[in-house]
């Protein structure tokens, strides 16, 4: 059963709701198109498990941010609604190892490599 208020659409429909402004007065919203490629994106390419789905926060720059917390993993992607490139930034808590990535989203491979990237995470977190 997945978690109803980490649904992809219901995220999506908050950030769609953002104006101008929304932080301190400065931000731009995120663009409504922007945010339905994003939609399409992420329910089309990568299967999520209860365990795995996003918790999605609009950024200062009007982009998107998806968070993970896999186990001892933290896991962020922020996503340039515009363009389309995003930076992976991973750590582990316990260890202290950490790394980051940078995805064109505009390409399947990136696409599969962050379902991989997932799929492992979620593997050593025994989900």
């Amino acid at each position: 059963m997945l978690i109803p208020t980490l649904d992809i659409s219901k995220q999506i429909k908050k950030l769609q709701d953002l104006e101008y402004g929304w932080l301190t007065g400065d931000e731009p919203a995120p663009a409504k198109d922007g945010l339905a490629w994003l939609a399409n994106a992420l329910e089309s390419k990568i299967t999520f498990t209860s365990q795995t789905l996003p918790r999605l926060y609009p950024t200062e720059a009007g982009g998107v941010q998806a968070e993970w917390r896999l186990g001892d993993i933290a896991a962020d992607l922020e996503i340039n609604l515009d363009t389309r490139q995003a930076i992976w930034g991973w750590s582990n808590l316990s260890s202290k190892d950490y790394g980051e990535r940078e995805l064109d989203l505009n390409s399947e491979d990136a696409w599969q490599w962050l379902k991989k990237e997932l799929s492992r995470m979620a593997a050593s977190a025994n989900l």
